[in-house]
């Protein structure tokens, strides 16, 4: 049982791990709503979307490691508890992850506001 609750834990912050690291370096070549980090302000412009992907995919790898490591430390803890104890913890573990996972997203719009207008356009520095 503790086997499908660590591979359960993994999978998040694999693909958090993942896709940050995709993003960070080569955002999708076009804005579009099927796939990507889509929100209003990111498909303003080009440049907000390749901004918007270099900054939450940067969040999300370095949030991967805690999404990781606190919830297996969780579960390590009730390893020896009964299934009722480590079936909350893998519970509490994925709230945890999933926390770290959408706090990618205040930040990064908040980033996008202070880099560009209400247009898409670049912000000048002395703006």
């Amino acid at each position: 049982m503790i086997l499908f609750y660590l591979a359960e834990l993994l999978l998040m912050p694999v693909i958090m791990a993942g896709l940050g690291f995709l993003w960070k370096n080569h955002a999708p070549r076009t804005i579009n709503s099927f796939y990507g980090y889509r929100t209003k302000r990111s498909m303003k412009s080009p440049a907000a979307w390749e901004f918007a992907h270099r900054y939450a995919g940067r969040a999300w790898l370095y949030a991967s490691l805690p999404a990781a490591a606190i919830p297996l430390t969780v579960l390590y803890l009730y390893r020896n508890a009964g299934k009722d104890a480590m079936a909350f913890a893998a519970i509490g573990g994925m709230v945890v992850q999933l926390a770290l996972l959408l706090l990618a997203i205040p930040l990064t719009e908040r980033q996008l506001k202070r880099q560009f207008d209400q247009y898409g356009r670049k912000r000048n520095p002395q703006d």
